[in-house]
């Protein structure tokens, strides 16, 4: 999983873990220093939920449908909402 910084392993495992026995919360707050790689976990999390081929239920397969609208930026399912200026709120 060379996408998921070191620092996030936990993180990260904890989470599959959730997703593959289906005990995902119905949200999530990531919160965190800036730079530490927020944005980079949410996309990774929410290609691995998207995905219909995932690989080992541990990491999106990049190929399938899904992954290929994420790439794009094109996904249906997949909404972000983000302030449209820095430091504005939502």
């Amino acid at each position: 999983m060379s996408h998921i910084l070191p620092w996030q392993q936990q993180s990260w495992q904890y989470f599959v873990q959730r997703k593959n026995v289906g005990q995902l919360p119905h949200a999530l707050l990531i919160k965190g220093m800036e730079g530490v790689g927020k944005r980079s976990f949410a996309n990774n999390l929410a290609a691995l939920l998207l995905c219909t081929k995932s690989i080992n239920k541990t990491e999106a397969c990049k190929e399938c449908s899904a992954c290929l609208l994420l790439q794009v930026d094109n996904h249906p399912d997949l909404i972000v909402i983000e302030p449209q200026e820095k430091g504005k709120a939502i």
